[in-house]
Formats: structure tokens, C-alpha cells, sequence
């Protein structure tokens, strides 16, 4: 049920469906989200008088707070725990000790993954090692982790996919409060999730057109071939087995391999199944263009409650920013800078690092700007660069080599 409710009535655990200001007037992405805080109301206070509430999803007027649907709660429960949600500050030395992290995780993967397909085993001794590398580092460094999945060159092999959805979903659950011992059980089926794509013929990945019937059928198996894959080893969790088989699913039953619906997938298969699409979404594919950071959080947040479920999707933009970490930005000054770290209090205004000009000459001396700070109050976002602009490669690959990192 919908009702209008004055702002100053608003709850923690409320759901504001609508709001009566443009959306790029308040700190929210959409006008539609979860109160979790004071500082939310505090901050619709400053720009409406009124909201529309959702009492389907969250609470009534009269009911207790609460700053998670119950749904959500119930699932989370017995995987949670107190976990260190605070993120440290995106500093050069912090930056190329997770290059170092993520570089030997994508080589250890490649690996891995090519033994498979030469007939050996999969080694879950040496990728649970890559797992728990991962998980420590999330939970240090989730900035540099995260920026790194934007910032390096993205080559389409199987393994750097596969880290880089491992590290979203880590990040995610980092979000959410699962405990690290079930982030390591989630992180293992998230790295593993296209692991039958070895089984793929390299002739149709790397297939420059449209795929035929024939060939979409094919790589349609590749859960199957996952599962096949996972069964010949011992100790891997079902969990871990569910994520490979059912990650294609979508809530509104119209996924594969099984057309199964939201209650019929467990939380973590529905975290990797938005963590892999976004992925996706992100990087230049041989037949899909690519997308930019924003542009792919929105098209999910249209596809909340057909194909993800939708207090997850509310979940993941609020794990990476309406400005996610990595993504190229426009100053009203026509600077580009990059998203280096988000403002919990004001989304809208993140922390930048000034990296090029408006003639997109990379600076010499980059600063460092919080937008949330009085002395930058009038430096606005103009735009995110989108993902086919023809600045944003150039950037991306001199800034990856000013930071010594190899975008090979």
C-alpha cells in the first residue's frame, strides 16, 4: 500500500516510493530506496516536505524500524556478523599492493582454468588461496580492490572476468554484513561461476558476430559443463555448486538452465547473478558495446523485480556509489577527474582526483578533492564520461601507467 506522509514522520526501515523534488536535488540515486539512517531523513528534510511510502516493502507508519526488509534479514541470518565496514583511503602504495594481489590472482585463475580444459582437475586447493587473498584485501583495501576492477585493461579472458566478479560480489557482501567465513564460501562460487565457459569453443567466444542459434545453445551448457566440472572434485560446498549451476536464473523465471524463480535461488546465486551482469556491462564485448559504471547501475535498477531481485539491486548501487569507484568524471570546470571514494552523507558529491585537463592532457601533479569539503563546495559533476567516448580509453591507459600499474 502507498500513502503521502509529511518527511518529518519518516522511519529507519521505511520504503519512500516516491519524492516530490527532482531526483538530482537529493543524495539518492532514485526516488525510490530504503531509509537506513537518520542522516537519510535528515537529508530529505532539507529538500522536500513531502514522500510516498511503500508499506510493502518496509515498514508502516506505526510499526518498529527496521534497516533491512525482513525478507532480507531472514536470508542473512546465520551468515552475518560484525565486519569491518569501514574503507581506507585510496593512497599509491595501498593501490599497487592490490595490483599485486589482483595481477597474481588473474595468472594463478588463467592457470587453473587451462588445466581444465587440458583434462586435469580443477585445483580448489589454489583457488581457495586466490579466494581468501581476495576477502582479506576487500576488506582492507575495497577501494583499491574495486578501483582496480575499473582501472585495468580488460583483456576478455576468463580469469580476469572471474576476478573481478569475485571481487564485486566480496565488495557486496562486505555491504550486506555476511561474515567472512560465508564472504570465502560466496567468494569461491563467484570465481568460480563461469568455470564451464573452459568447455566453450574458443571459435564462438571469440566469434566477432552475433551469435547463431547453434552457438548460443552451446554456450547456454555452460553451467552444465560447470557443474560436471565441480563434481569431479571433492569438498566443494553446495552453495558454491548452486551459484555455477543457477547464475543465468533470473527472478522472474525466465533465466536458464531451469527457468527458476527468485524463491527458488538462494541470496548468494541472486548477488552473483547482478555482480557478473554488471561485470559484464562494463567491459567491451565482441558483440555488445560497452557500458559506463552509471550507465550499467541504471539499466539494472530498470530491471529490479524481473530479472534481480530488487532490494539487491538497492544493495549493490548503494556498495558502489552513484559515482562508483573508477568510473571518469566532467567537473563544471570541464577537469576530468576520477572517483576515488564515496561520501556516505551526500552521494552526489564524492571524492575526486583531478587527472586531466579539459584538452584531456594527463597533470603532472593530480589533486585530490572531496566535494563534500566547504573549499570545493562550488565544483559540481557535469557529467560521467560515458563508455564510448573517445577521451575515456587514452585516459584510462596513461593513468594506469603513471601508477605503475600494467593494463596489459
Amino acid at each position: 500500500m502507498k500513502k503521502k506522509i509529511p518527511v518529518k514522520d519518516l522511519k529507519i526501515g521505511m520504503f519512500v516510493c516516491a519524492v516530490e523534488t527532482h531526483w538530482l536535488k537529493t543524495p539518492f540515486l532514485f526516488h525510490a530506496f530504503l531509509i537506513e539512517s537518520q542522516q537519510h531523513i535528515k537529508k530529505l528534510i532539507q529538500c522536500c516536505r513531502q514522500v510516498t511510502i511503500d508499506t510493502t516493502k518496509g515498514t508502516n507508519v506505526h510499526e518498529e524500524n527496521n534497516t533491512l526488509t525482513k525478507q532480507l534479514i531472514e536470508e542473512v541470518k546465520g551468515k552475518t556478523e560484525p565486519v569491518n565496514k569501514s574503507v581506507s583511503p585510496l593512497h599509491k602504495k595501498t593501490l599497487q599492493a592490490s595490483e599485486s594481489i589482483y595481477s597474481k590472482s588473474v595468472s594463478i585463475l588463467s592457470g587453473i582454468f587451462q588445466d581444465i580444459r587440458f583434462g586435469q582437475s580443477l585445483n580448489t586447493a589454489s583457488v581457495r588461496r586466490v579466494v581468501e587473498d581476495l576477502t582479506s584485501n576487500i576488506i582492507s583495501n575495497e577501494n583499491a580492490m574495486l578501483y582496480l576492477t575499473q582501472m585495468k585493461k580488460k583483456n576478455n579472458s576468463l580469469a580476469q572476468k572471474s576476478v573481478n566478479v569475485c571481487i564485486l560480489t566480496l565488495a557486496f557482501a562486505k555491504q550486506i554484513g555476511i561474515a567472512k567465513s560465508k564472504m570465502k564460501i560466496l567468494g569461491l562460487g563467484a570465481i568460480l561461476h563461469d568455470v564451464g565457459m573452459v568447455y566453450v569453443s574458443q571459435d564462438i567466444l571469440k566469434n566477432g558476430q552475433q551469435l547463431t542459434q547453434l552457438q548460443r545453445k552451446m554456450v547456454k551448457k555452460h553451467p552444465e559443463f560447470g557443474i560436471d566440472i565441480l563434481n569431479k572434485v571433492s569438498g566443494i560446498p553446495e552453495e558454491v555448486k548452486e551459484i555455477v549451476l543457477c547464475h543465468h536464473e533470473r527472478c522472474n523465471g525466465q533465466g536458464y538452465p531451469r527457468g527458476l524463480k527468485a524463491k527458488e535461488v538462494s541470496l548468494f546465486t541472486r548477488m552473483v547473478a547482478i555482480t557478473s551482469v554488471y561485470e559484464a556491462m562494463t567491459r567491451e564485448r565482441l558483440y555488445q558495446q560497452e557500458y559506463s559504471p552509471i550507465e550499467t547501475l541504471k539499466s539494472l535498477y530498470t530491471k529490479r523485480n524481473k530479472d534481480f531481485d530488487a532490494r539487491l539491486i538497492e544493495k549493490f548501487i548503494h556498495t558502489l556509489g552513484i559515482y562508483p569507484i573508477g568510473c571518469l568524471v566532467e567537473t563544471c570546470q570541464k577537469e576530468i577527474a576520477i572517483v576515488i571514494e564515496n561520501n556516505s552523507t551526500d552521494r552526489l558529491r564524492p571524492v575526486l582526483e583531478l587527472v586531466a585537463d579539459k584538452d584531456c592532457n594527463i597533470l603532472d601533479s593530480r589533486k585530490v578533492i572531496n566535494l563534500c569539503d566547504k573549499p570545493f563546495s562550488k565544483i559540481k559533476i557535469r557529467s560521467v564520461m560515458a563508455a564510448k567516448d573517445p577521451r575515456v580509453a587514452p585516459i584510462l591507459e596513461q593513468l594506469g601507467k603513471t601508477i605503475n600499474l600494467d593494463t596489459a
